[in-house]
């Protein structure tokens, strides 16, 4: 079964409003090995799955957006460089953020949220195009928005800063 979810050529099978990563897009967007690929999609699965009980999510839920522990345990699990392992926590962090934050606003009732844009954190200043033209965009909390790529939540893929605005039932309708 594994097989059939990590070859590089296959994309994975995940929730609504991740991206579908190969471990080949792992591999030329955070410029890592095959070897070093496989196993972080294999661990990009687990987090998605919102599956805290493998020792590899209860690592990264109990970091929270701690990013240099988290990018302790990176470089130790996948024998990355420095700046290779901040891509990869800063990425891995915002999955674990994303997941946490649908099952909190799933649990107050939250149904619905504004895609907003943020350049904080990006080397030349500007966002992803195609993001920033989402900006101000109602969405399901839970599916994501529809856009080209599929549905997607903010900031789940590969170096997207994006965030969003829950839009709470009977104050900001």
């Amino acid at each position: 079964m594994f097989s059939r979810f990590f070859r590089k050529e296959k994309a994975m099978v995940v929730p609504s409003g991740y991206p579908s990563y190969t471990a080949k897009d792992f591999e030329e967007r955070l410029k890592v090995l095959p070897e070093q690929s496989l196993q972080i999609a294999k661990d990009y699965l687990t987090l998605v799955q919102f599956d805290a009980t493998s020792e590899f999510g209860r690592l990264v839920f109990s970091c929270g957006r701690d990013l240099h522990s988290l990018a302790q345990i990176v470089t130790a699990r996948y024998q990355l460089e420095k700046k290779q392992a901040a891509g990869v926590s800063r990425f891995f962090a915002n999955i674990a953020t994303a997941r946490q934050e649908q099952v909190r606003k799933r649990s107050l009732g939250i149904s619905k949220c504004v895609w907003m844009v943020s350049t904080c954190g990006l080397r030349n200043g500007d966002p992803n195009a195609s993001h920033a033209l989402l900006s101000g965009l109602q969405f399901d909390a839970e599916k994501g928005l529809r856009t080209e790529e599929g549905y997607l939540l903010p900031g789940v893929t590969i170096d997207c800063t994006c965030m969003d605005k829950s839009i709470i039932p009977g104050l900001d309708e």
